[in-house]
């Protein structure tokens, strides 16, 4: 038999978890219909690796 405060540690877990899950999907689906993901690719980035180094 499993201990309650263990059980009820658990699902508390699952329940964190599950709310987890739920916002970062939300947050996908959000910026896949707005098109943050298309703007954030489609601006033009520097690279330090491109940069010239001066001395």
């Amino acid at each position: 038999m499993v201990n309650a405060q263990v059980c009820g540690l658990l699902w508390a877990t699952e329940q964190s978890l599950e709310m987890s899950l739920v916002l970062v999907e939300a947050l996908l689906d959000e910026v896949k219909t707005t098109g943050l993901f298309r703007a954030a690719y489609a601006a033009p980035r520097t690279s330090y690796c491109n940069r010239k180094l001066t001395s």
